[in-house]
């Protein structure tokens, strides 16, 4: 009897600490699900690349966004926006895109822009830095496909010549929950189809005709330069 009562005595004691552990490790496995930890407040962001363990996230269809965004979202998307302006600062390169999935986590968020030096180069109308959410795209009834070389933080050190179409209509919401409904052409609509992809567990890499292959960026530069010859 004395050990019954000891054995009970013990059990109320450690169901707490039991239920509190089991908690612990259901929201991680949540949070596994989706991405990396959800405390994007502090968590530094890390570029996932298709040779690391985390690459599966990059494969996953991610998850819609509910509106109004909580906090972890508009963290989410604030660090995002440094991490772009930050990876400019580096070296004088731009990023054009960055997509939540790309970060570790699996949502239906990215950023795009074309910044004013880039817009120069080009000759066309620079883009602010914007985010766009829950976002989608179709081509237009006058778009062509056609063959754009593209590189990706996530394919470490490759180009390759992905398909794409030449305009496109899209549609997503912007922070604030309002609705967007657009048509872009040229390097925009490339950018944008590229990131939309990301959300969608595509790479550009899989929009490589089979005749084509994957290049090392020298390959690339020396390709392109061949070409527009």
């Amino acid at each position: 009897m004395l050990k019954k009562q000891l054995l009970f005595m013990v059990m109320n004691f450690l169901k707490p600490l039991i239920l509190f552990y089991l908690n612990i490790c259901f929201n991680t496995y949540a949070n596994s699900q989706v991405g990396f930890s959800m405390d994007t407040k502090t968590q530094p962001l890390k570029i996932v690349t298709d040779n690391l363990a985390e690459h599966t996230v990059l494969r996953k269809v991610a998850e819609d966004v509910k509106f109004p965004l909580d906090n972890n979202i508009k963290n989410l998307i604030k660090n995002m926006r440094q991490y772009v302006l930050d990876d400019e600062n580096k070296d004088g390169s731009f990023t054009v895109g960055l997509a939540a999935p790309q970060v570790g986590y699996s949502y239906k968020i990215f950023l795009y822009q074309i910044p004013k030096a880039l817009a120069m180069k080009y000759n066309i109308e620079p883009v602010e830095l914007s985010s766009l959410i829950n976002a989608s795209y179709s081509p237009t009834k006058n778009s062509k496909e056609q063959l754009l070389w593209e590189g990706c933080l996530s394919v470490l050190d490759r180009m390759g010549e992905a398909k794409r179409y030449s305009e496109i209509e899209y549609t997503g919401y912007t922070e604030d929950g309002q609705k967007i409904q657009k048509i872009a052409s040229g390097l925009l609509a490339q950018i944008i189809q590229h990131e939309i992809d990301h959300t969608y567990g595509i790479l550009f890499k899989d929009k490589i005709p089979e005749d084509k292959k994957l290049h090392s960026i020298e390959e690339a530069i020396a390709s392109r330069a061949e070409n527009t010859k």
